[in-house]
């Protein structure tokens, strides 16, 4: 599958089909695979789900409880996560067109 995640580990690993509106996953270690499944809602807030269902919620209660940065992800891990894809970028010499 084209949105399928493969996340590899020293003892096993993980298949996540539909990576961007995930509802399951399958665990390997060694010769054993187990399903795990999750139904997600399809609206969340009124609004049609497009994969980001989880993000979308906490945001809105972030806004409610009047938070100005998330606890789950930081400013300073958002701006950590993007210097290291930028960094991989580079290696790869991977450009957007607009750059």
């Amino acid at each position: 599958m084209i949105d399928t995640a493969y996340i590899y580990g020293t003892k096993g690993h993980m298949t996540i089909p539909q990576f961007w509106k995930p509802w399951q996953l399958q665990l390997t270690v060694g010769d054993k695979t187990e399903v795990i499944e999750k139904p997600v809602p399809q609206k969340i807030a009124g609004i049609e789900d497009e994969g980001y269902q989880f993000e979308i919620a906490h945001v809105n209660q972030c806004i409610r409880d009047g938070v100005k940065e998330s606890p789950v992800m930081t400013w300073e891990e958002t701006a950590s996560i993007l210097k290291q894809c930028d960094m991989l970028r580079k290696q790869w010499n991977l450009k957007y067109p607009q750059e």
